[in-house]
């Protein structure tokens, strides 16, 4: 019995990453886990990159680009905002976390969205702040 999964079709490929993606940062999650979960993690970044050449081969200009693009992530956009609201939400595990713990999360709750160090100390900055806010 084959117990792999061959997925090479573009369209098929584009559909498991809008997937991925709505469901690691659906707003309201049916199941919240996926959010931090390493292993979605690694899969929704290999995604990228076999979308990445896939559109390559297919003769997409700059497409390398587009999605390095895309993947970049800041406070506008609405991941973001879903990663934040999740760990205000549990600010009693974030207080138990190492700054390396926290950042190494993050990280993987943004996949496969990259984050500067710069926007990961925003972001923790912005956590650290709305939960002081909550809890005077």
């Amino acid at each position: 019995m084959n117990t792999s999964l061959v997925v090479s079709d573009y369209p098929a490929l584009l559909a498991l990453h809008r997937a991925i993606i709505e469901a690691k940062f659906a707003e309201n999650p049916t199941q919240a886990e996926l959010l931090g979960s390493p292993i979605l993690a690694g899969v929704a970044n290999r995604l990228v990159d076999v979308l990445v050449q896939r559109e390559a081969e297919l003769g997409v200009q700059q497409a390398r680009d587009n999605w390095q693009k895309w993947r970049e992530i800041n406070a506008t956009r609405r991941e973001w905002g879903v990663v934040v609201k999740y760990i205000v939400n549990h600010a009693a595990v974030w207080h138990g976390w190492t700054d390396i713990e926290r950042k190494e999360t993050i990280q993987i709750m943004l996949s496969p969205y990259v984050v500067s160090e710069e926007k990961l100390e925003n972001l923790i900055a912005e956590v650290n702040s709305l939960i002081s806010q909550n809890n005077p």
